[in-house]
């Protein structure tokens, strides 16, 4: 696979997106950054996001971890759809706490590729909270 540019990069990422705008507005998930093969996301832990002891529901930082995933995926010019995970949580985030997510892809073959996932805390501590391996079927360009 050829290396593609920065630009292309943010080129594919931006109409990608646009079409997922909806669902990340819903969770409150920005995009930071892509690299190939790369991506980061935050998210605020917002009230209606917590369990009744005030934790950020494990299901919202498996997302945020899944569709960072998926970004670094899509940033190698195909889209994927993940097809197995395991997803280790390490630590709780609290209503209000400020999380970022990292994906970075270890193997893409012809058909899957395998992406390695961290959601930590956003503060100064940078405390580990999640830590998966997803894998993705590869689809058509990005």
């Amino acid at each position: 696979m050829e290396q593609m540019d920065r630009a292309a990069i943010a080129q594919r990422q931006e109409a990608v997106l646009e079409a997922d705008a909806d669902i990340l507005r819903h969770f409150g998930m920005t995009f930071v950054s892509a690299a190939e093969g790369r991506a980061e996301m935050r998210l605020s832990v917002r009230p209606e996001l917590v369990n009744a002891a005030g934790f950020a529901h494990g299901g919202l930082l498996f997302t945020l971890a899944d569709t960072c995933a998926a970004y670094a995926v899509g940033s190698g010019g195909q889209r994927g759809a993940t097809v197995a995970s395991s997803f280790s949580f390490l630590r709780a985030a609290r209503g209000g706490m400020e999380v970022r997510g990292t994906a970075w892809t270890v193997h893409r073959g012809r058909r899957l590729a395998t992406v390695q996932t961290e959601v930590r805390d956003g503060s100064a501590d940078d405390m580990l909270l999640a830590t998966g391996t997803l894998t993705f079927a590869l689809l058509e360009e990005a």
